[in-house]
């Protein structure tokens, strides 16, 4: 589950970086 989590913010901070 710690995997989701890292790759849900993950694409949480990228979207914000675009």
């Amino acid at each position: 589950k710690y995997f989701v989590i890292l790759y849900i913010v993950g694409n949480c901070v990228r979207s914000k970086a675009s």
